[in-house]
């Protein structure tokens, strides 16, 4: 079977305050959906056709802004396309008879265009092909209106001759609305088909944090120091878990963090403290050394959006504490007001009959679109499982294949990406390290690849170098700038940190840069650079290493190539070095993988680009990490 997934993708989306939404609870959902399928909010989109019915061609709205208008929202056919009761054991199969000539769908999306805001774009389709059709998606757009920052795609055999196709990217500007077109190619034995096609769309604005690519694990100096701050000295208490809430008229961003209880005061605390430290408010759990003696191991905010019955948006911190024994069987998600530092029972969360031995250290994150927009927390145990669990306390079946003791985590709601944060020692040439992060997908919840290590320059006499693990945090600005605030256990001290991020950034047109291995000098089977997508066989591609992403050599970055024939591509890196000419792998990767650094590499970022030697040669998105 022949894929021929475009490069040429149309943007759109985003709108008013109000929002709209025709359900149904028997939709079938995509497969590895993105994590913002099915919200109600005012700048997510979700559709589904499944081509039944009197008309067709008519989606099913799954989740719609208010401003969305379904008259808009149109599909055309050209010629023989027509619904097959049933195919390849499907019902209801939009497809092209045998001999026929090639015919196409056409459809286009209601969108309501914002400036500066980068679209994340999904959509998904099942197509069957017989024998030797082929289906040929084209995607069609006005290059002058926006620029995509990646297009990756992927299938996966669904059986009986049938393969789920899965396309994500990322766009900018956005256009009036969206168009998409399928060309249906006939052959001359078999039908051919496409069902169950499924579009997401989501707006997010994005700061140049991401546009520039700040470098994936450098500490931000402009918060603490690469030493961090000593919990210890400021709250006279070993702190482990941590969150972060900016106050609205500033900006400016406080640091709650769990204080666990002693024998002379026994209750544990969450403290709130200022970025030079100093003690904001403090609030006393009801929990103790003697009903949960690992304290809050993690903590986690939500931002919970006006309703009638509270006008004002509220922000809360929840800290996971987990009370079982032999007589309390419970995990409690305790909720705290940030304005008053009360505790707010009603929005507590009880879970009983957690499935991970008791008691031990769980890691807490919120996930604002988990459980159609209602909002989900992911709860990791010491052994390499995560479980998603509702307000009202029912655990989904667990996630596993993670690293074992997790000790913080995180959400990223712009890219929809967890982050890990594990005490698991790990081999590097730095030696022995406990304060390992992961990334790992919200759309499959399998590990990206991507990985970052906390700051190194922690003082730890005795212990690992940079101590170890133990809370996490993943916040977003005010400006939109990412940032990952960590606390690492050490016996100088317990000591809190930013790190900055993400690793993928830049806009250019020919897929998304991933990152595996170690980034570390030194490291024999060090870092490894994948390129996805889906390019024709013949095409090649060599990986460019870079200093800098403001100036290659006198050039000032990002540089423009639509000049010379390269639409939509851009230098993003500075061309210091580049990797030998690779060929595709079987599933379309360019993968390089880079010698190891010598001395000399360590504390620098690195930034790195594919160029892919296609018609016409095209840049990638790109990628940047801090080599330890």
């Amino acid at each position: 079977m022949t894929n021929i997934i475009p490069r040429h993708l149309l943007q759109g989306l985003l709108g008013s305050l109000a929002l709209a939404s025709v359900a149904n609870a028997q939709t079938p959902r995509p497969l590895n959906a993105p994590p913002w399928w099915g919200v109600n909010d005012a700048v997510t989109v979700s559709l589904y056709w499944d081509f039944s019915g009197s008309s067709p061609l008519v989606p099913l709205q799954v989740a719609v802004p208010v401003w969305y208008n379904p008259a808009v929202t149109q599909g055309t056919i050209t010629g023989n396309l027509q619904v097959f009761a049933q195919l390849g054991g499907k019902t209801d199969v939009l497809g092209l008879a045998p001999n026929s000539q090639s015919a196409q769908l056409q459809i286009r999306v209601d969108n309501i265009p914002y400036l500066n805001w980068v679209k994340i774009f999904n959509f998904q389709f099942d197509t069957f092909e017989g024998a030797a059709g082929s289906i040929v998606e084209s995607l069609e757009r006005d290059l002058s209106q926006y620029e995509r920052s990646s297009v990756t795609w992927s299938t996966t055999s669904t059986g009986s001759g049938w393969e789920t196709v899965n396309i994500t990217a990322q766009l900018w500007p956005q256009p009036d609305d969206e168009e998409m077109s399928w060309t249906f190619v006939a052959d001359t034995i078999s039908d051919i088909g496409m069902d169950n096609l499924f579009v997401s769309s989501r707006c997010v604005e994005m700061d140049s944090a991401d546009e520039d690519g700040k470098a994936l694990g450098e500490v931000d100096q402009a918060s603490f120091p690469p030493q961090g701050l000593n919990l210890l000295a400021a709250t006279g208490e070993t702190c482990i878990g941590v969150a972060v809430t900016e106050i609205p008229t500033s900006n400016q961003a406080t640091y709650w963090v769990s204080a666990l209880g002693t024998a002379l005061s026994p209750n544990h605390r969450v403290v709130q403290l200022d970025l030079s430290g100093q003690i904001l408010q403090s609030t006393a759990l009801p929990d103790t050394v003697t009903s949960a003696p690992l304290g809050a191991t993690d903590l986690a905010v939500e931002v919970v959006p006006p309703a009638p019955s509270t006008p004002q948006q509220q922000t809360l911190v929840y800290a996971v504490v987990d009370r079982r024994s032999a007589t309390t069987p419970t995990v409690i998600l305790r909720a705290i007001d940030v304005l008053t530092g009360a505790l707010v029972p009603t929005a507590d969360v009880t879970i009983a009959n957690f499935p991970a031995p008791a008691p031990q250290v769980l890691s807490l994150a919120y996930n604002p679109f988990g459980n159609s927009g209602s909002g989900t927390f992911l709860i990791t145990d010491q052994s390499g499982n995560a479980y998603e669990v509702d307000r009202q306390g029912n655990i989904a079946p667990p996630i596993t294949g993670l690293p074992d003791r997790i000790t913080g985590s995180g959400f990223d709601y712009v890219h929809g990406n967890y982050y890990l944060w594990s005490e698991q020692p790990t081999t590097t040439p730095q030696g022995q390290l406990e304060v390992n992060g992961f990334e790992l997908s919200g759309y499959s919840m399998q590990l990206t690849g991507t990985r970052f290590w906390g700051s190194l320059q922690v003082p730890n006499p005795g212990g690992p170098i940079g101590g170890s693990s133990a809370g996490l945090h993943v916040y977003r600005r005010a400006s939109g700038e990412f940032r990952i605030a960590g606390i690492a256990r050490s016996s100088a001290g317990n000591r809190l940190y930013e790190l900055e991020g993400p690793f993928q950034f830049g806009r250019s047109v020919d897929g998304v840069m991933r990152m595996s291995g170690l980034p570390f000098e030194g490291a024999a089977q060090g870092l490894t650079m994948t390129l996805d997508g889906r390019r024709p066989a013949g095409d090649f591609a060599a990986l460019y290493v870079g200093f800098s992403n403001t100036l290659s050599g006198s050039t000032p970055l990002p540089f423009d190539l639509s000049n010379f024939g390269l639409a939509e591509s851009q230098v993003l890196v500075s061309l210091d070095m580049n990797g030998s000419l690779q060929s595709q792998q079987t599933n379309g990767q360019f993968v390089y993988q880079l010698p190891t650094l010598p001395p000399g590499f360590s504390g620098t970022p690195l930034f790195f680009q594919w160029l892919v030697f296609a018609t016409p040669p095209s840049m990638s998105a790109a990628g940047k990490t801090l080599i330890y």
